[in-house]
């Protein structure tokens, strides 16, 4: 964008040739993201011609200035990342195409299959610079600081736009050695852009909640797998909330990436603010931030059904404060 006016260039056209392999062309779009400095675009597109047979019709491309490259097509074996990749397994599909710091470069996953691929083991997370394309993680490898629990599900995956981050909120196979149970079985964990885990121990459903409630006998739930970390050394994320004699309650804490520190920022029951009296807020379908505050789009109760939806933004609601308001825009239910 110049300021006037927008400056638009084709990345890729239906049945123009592809860049990256032989007898390629580009056939319908996909997922396309944009760096924050709208440096690089990373982006997925189907794939024609004798270079697209036998199940190689599809890839990952991205733009880091002027050229388009190819990053990884379906059927590309993926044995040379190793970290329990072998000869023989390869990309079924490729999916979840992220940039948001240019300088860390782009991100995305792809589905894995062939001998010795489960469901619990098939996704791939790389990370490409620009120049080398490496894995960040995968499910099916246990985590040490997940005390040796295996991630089977990453529910999303977060860049943020100015640290060095990537969370992801994930699914734990089910074991008995190490124990994880359904009580135990969602995590977030919060990585640098090299695959390293940045908590001694990152947040886990079980855990004490202690750090965001004050107190020691409350116990987080099941992270619901949303979260956001859009800026800072911080991730904003949803779980239930399990306090004694208390029914459980959907709530959104905000924790530093290596788990040091964290607060309660929204919880269910609470009266919502700007609201009328006995309007409480129940559960946080969707949830963003700006560095500092959890932004939240949260369902409430003692509202009628057309007027039972709102988005939020604001201070902690924890140790009796009241959350401060930042903004409210109550939504029609469908």
């Amino acid at each position: 964008f110049t300021g006037m006016a927008p400056v638009y260039a084709t990345l890729a056209k239906s049945g123009e040739s592809a860049p990256g392999a032989p007898e390629i062309a580009f056939g319908s779009p996909g997922v396309a993201a944009l760096s924050d400095e709208s440096a690089i675009v990373i982006f997925d597109a189907g794939l024609t011609g004798s270079g697209a047979t036998l199940g190689r019709n599809r890839g990952m491309f991205a733009q880091y200035g002027s050229g388009v490259d190819l990053l990884l097509q379906t059927k590309d074996g993926l044995g040379g990342f190793g970290a329990g990749f072998v000869p023989g397994q390869f990309a079924l599909a490729v999916s979840n195409p992220c940039v948001n710091q240019a300088s860390k470069g782009t991100l995305f996953q792809a589905t894995a299959s062939g001998p010795g691929i489960t469901a619990a083991n098939k996704t791939a997370l790389l990370r490409d610079n620009g120049s080398f394309l490496t894995l960040l993680s995968r499910t099916g490898r246990s985590v040490m600081e997940l005390s040796g629990a295996t991630p089977s599900v990453f529910s999303e995956v977060l860049q943020s736009f100015d640290t060095d981050l990537v969370a992801i909120p994930l699914q734990l196979q089910l074991s008995t050695s190490p124990s994880v149970t359904p009580s135990t079985d969602s995590a977030l964990l919060p990585l640098d852009h090299d695959g390293l885990v940045l908590a001694a121990t990152p947040v886990r459903e079980g855990d004490s909640a202690i750090m965001f409630t004050g107190n020691a006998d409350d116990k987080l739930g099941q992270l619901t797998g949303r979260a956001s970390s859009r800026s800072g050394d911080v991730i904003h994320f949803t779980a239930s909330l399990l306090e004694p004699l208390l029914p459980s309650v959907n709530a959104v804490f905000r924790v530093a990436k290596d788990a040091s520190a964290g607060i309660l920022a929204y919880k269910g029951g609470v009266a919502a603010p700007g609201t009328t009296p006995a309007t409480f807020f129940s559960s946080f379908p969707g949830i963003s931030d700006n560095g500092t505050h959890s932004i939240v789009r949260a369902m409430v109760s003692g509202q009628p059904k057309s007027m039972n939806e709102g988005i939020w933004g604001g201070e902690v609601c924890s140790s009796g404060k009241e959350l401060s308001l930042t903004r409210r825009t109550f939504l029609r239910s469908r």
